[in-house]
């Protein structure tokens, strides 16, 4: 099977290799898919020349924020590798290293369409995980065989979006959780007024 992942030269100076995520054809249509929704969501409101301006300005927000958000995951993130260490870089570019001979296995699961991959310390917690649609998971796992870390056995077992942090025996990221849901609050929010706003008629 041809992975394309070859291995390079690493920050570190030594050989090893990189993973990015990446956009393929089935994401491509999720995302064009999730636009769609956003347009038909304001589609009445857009219709109406009362509300036209307010509910494409919704829109560009909307999908730009979006964009603006895949295109720093894209060009942040990665997962950087060699036999002595390996490295998790997030899409805000912080990152995190562990020495190989500290992570006892990866876990291997999914929740909904996404897959993850748990890196596990010697206490089994969680030090970093990559999950998402955008992963090229089959690089991820020729990775952790070519450095030597031991995977679960695959990623047909479900679970479930409340119980990935208990499986993952990590701390809930309260910061982001509340960040994520104020977004999804806020967007509701507009999207009422703006539905039930005044019209032309």
């Amino acid at each position: 099977m041809q992975l394309g992942l070859e291995e390079t030269i690493v920050p570190s100076g030594g050989a090893g290799w990189i993973v990015k995520p990446s956009l393929r054809t089935s994401t491509l249509l999720r995302l064009g898919v999730l636009c769609a929704a956003v347009i038909l969501l304001t589609l009445r409101a857009l219709l109406d020349p009362a509300r036209t301006a307010f509910a494409a300005t919704l829109d560009v927000l909307t999908i730009g924020v979006v964009g603006l958000v895949l295109v720093v995951h894209f060009r942040n993130s990665k997962v950087i590798a060699d036999r002595n260490t390996i490295t998790k870089v997030n899409w805000l570019g912080r990152s995190v290293s562990y020495p190989v001979s500290e992570v006892k296995h990866a876990d291997r699961f999914r929740s909904s369409a996404s897959r993850y991959l748990v890196f596990a310390g010697r206490d089994g917690r969680q030090l970093f995980r990559v999950a998402g649609i955008y992963w090229d998971f089959d690089q991820l796992d020729h990775v952790c065989h070519k450095v030597g870390i031991a995977e679960s056995e695959g990623y047909g077992q479900v679970v479930g979006a409340l119980s990935i942090e208990k499986r993952a025996r990590a701390n809930t990221n309260w910061v982001a959780l509340a960040g994520q849901l104020a977004a999804l609050v806020v967007f509701i929010i507009v999207s009422v007024v703006l539905l039930s706003g005044p019209t032309s008629r």
